[in-house]
């Protein structure tokens, strides 16, 4: 039997986790999704939700001065 596998991570990578799966699951909505692009499409999940992040955190310090 295999071992059980436990990750634990930060809140901002939870977040980020979170977004980028949404972002995944646009584009097995939309078709983009055809089984060999899988990690092409996680990888530019992951990188779209990180520029997401950062705008919005660059807008907030905008905001904020």
């Amino acid at each position: 039997m295999k071992k059980p596998y436990y990750v634990t991570t930060d809140e901002a990578k939870r977040i980020l986790l979170a977004s980028s799966a949404q972002i995944f699951s646009a584009f097995v909505i939309t078709g983009q999704f055809n089984g060999s692009n899988e990690k092409e499409l996680v990888t530019k999940s992951v990188q779209i939700a990180i520029e997401l992040t950062q705008e919005v955190s660059d807008s907030v310090k905008t905001v904020s001065r």
